[in-house]
Formats: C-alpha cells, sequence, structure tokens
C-alpha cells in the first residue's frame, strides 16, 4: 500500500522557502512545531500540496528550487541551505534540465504560433489575390441576352430610334469586355477589334445599312465576329465560376479571427 504525504509549503521571512510533508492529518501549524528550529522565521503558509507519495517530495523540492532557487529552498533530502557540491551539482542538473525543457517548450510553442500565423496570412493573401484575378474576369451576364438581340437586329434589320439606349449600353459593353479579352489573352490580335461600334453600326442602323445594300446573306465576316465576342463573354464566365469556386473554399471571416489570436498569443509570449 502506497503511503501518501501532505506537504506544506512555508514562506519564510528571509525569503526562503521551507517543505514540510506529513504522513498524518496534522494541522499546517502542527506541521511547524515539527519543524521548530525553523518556526520562528516563517512568515506563512503559500499553499498545500496533498497525496504525494514519497518519491515525490524531492521532486516537489525541485521544482520549488527550480523556481525561487536551489539554495532558497529546503525539504525532503534537502535540509540545508548551503548544500554540498556534489549535491549543488546534482540539483543544477536537474533544474538545469527544467529550464531547458521549459525553454524548448517555449520555443517549440513560438514556432507553432509562426508557422500558424504565416499559414493564415498565406491564406487570407491568397483570398485577396483570388478575388482580384476574379474582378477582371467579372461582367454583366445579361450581355448574353443583349448579343442575342443585337444578332436579330441584323439579320431582321429591325433596329428604330427606340432601340438606341440599349444598343449604346451593349456597344460600350462590348467595347470593354473585348478590350480586356484580349489583354487576358482570350482574344487573339487577329480577331481584335476595340471599336465595335464602328463595326456593327454598318450593320445595325438603317441608313448605314442602305448607304452600303447591306446584305445579311452575303455577311461572310459577321459569323466569325460574333463567334470571337461568344467565346469572350463565355470564356470569362466560365473563369469567373471557377475563381468563385476557390474562393468559396477559404473561409476569411475564420481564417482572420484565428491570426488575430495567434497575433494576440504571440503578443502574449
Amino acid at each position: 500500500m502506497n503511503l501518501f504525504y501532505t506537504v506544506f509549503v512555508f514562506e519564510l521571512h528571509n525569503g526562503k522557502y521551507l517543505l514540510c510533508p506529513s504522513t498524518d492529518d496534522c494541522t499546517a501549524l502542527e506541521c511547524m512545531f515539527m519543524y521548530a528550529r525553523e518556526q520562528s522565521s516563517i512568515a506563512r503558509l503559500v499553499t498545500t500540496h496533498t497525496n504525494i507519495e514519497s518519491w515525490q517530495i524531492d521532486g516537489l523540492v525541485h521544482l520549488y528550487m527550480h523556481k525561487y532557487g536551489m539554495n532558497n529552498v529546503i525539504g525532503g533530502s534537502y535540509q540545508r541551505y548551503n548544500l554540498e557540491s556534489s549535491t549543488s551539482d546534482k540539483i543544477k542538473f536537474i533544474v538545469n534540465g527544467l529550464e531547458e525543457l521549459n525553454a524548448r517548450k517555449e520555443k517549440c510553442r513560438k514556432l507553432l504560433i509562426q508557422d500558424l500565423s504565416a499559414d493564415f496570412i498565406s491564406q487570407i493573401h491568397m483570398y485577396n489575390n483570388l478575388v482580384m484575378l476574379k474582378d477582371q474576369y467579372h461582367l454583366d451576364r445579361s450581355i448574353i441576352d443583349d448579343l442575342s438581340w443585337l444578332s436579330d437586329l441584323i439579320v431582321n434589320g429591325t433596329y428604330t430610334p427606340d432601340n438606341y439606349n440599349r444598343y449604346d449600353k451593349l456597344m460600350n459593353n462590348l467595347a470593354q469586355i473585348c478590350n480586356r479579352a484580349y489583354k487576358l489573352g482570350i482574344v487573339k490580335n487577329s480577331y481584335y477589334f476595340p471599336y465595335p461600334r464602328v463595326y456593327f453600326d454598318s450593320r445595325v442602323l438603317p441608313y448605314e445599312r442602305s448607304a452600303w445594300n447591306y446584305n445579311y446573306q452575303l455577311d461572310t465576316e459577321l459569323k466569325q465576329v460574333m463567334s470571337t465576342c461568344e467565346l469572350a463573354i463565355y470564356t470569362m464566365i466560365n473563369r469567373e465560376d471557377e475563381l468563385l469556386y476557390d474562393i468559396e473554399k477559404i473561409d476569411i471571416d475564420t481564417m482572420k479571427d484565428k491570426l488575430l489570436l495567434q497575433q494576440l498569443q504571440a503578443r502574449d509570449y
């Protein structure tokens, strides 16, 4: 059957510490009288450790030596403040081992915080870069219907002055899309036209069509131009959807919260 001790930790008036083990239910005051040579200098009871086995007492003393200095603590096997050289060296090895272990734990903890912070920062940068890239491909998807409407105007020659606002907006949007698609490498130089209004006016506006007797059936170039516009539009839409999918996989709010927490912990350490 294991024998358990209660260890009373006293602070002395000279700033040193005394650890008193007891195997019975004696009070701290009674334990003080067991160490009569120290009782007059005891300042206060610091704490009490219960259910301590005999082999753990010296380990507990070592912990307090580590905290307060090995010449400032007595108890267990160490009943003198001025220890012999061999004993002192032994304690130094134990205490320094604890210090080294704590230093390594602290270093690992800081490295872990740094690694986690770096990972969160990387995720946030990735998120921001994806958002910026997505914005380069973003467009108003109503232009798909507008492009179909434009094709009908050309085929049927049904443009009227009431169509001006929609047509004007479409030409402006189409010019922006064609320019962006060219810069992003979607549209090749041979099919790039920066001013679509100039091209389509001659095929949409009645007086332009009349001026050169426009005939849709003979316009072999139009199909290629319309295909180029569709290629630019659908490629940009597909690319934006791909980027949105990647963006949604990153919980940016959680990443920012975790980064803030890690930075606060790093500051506290």
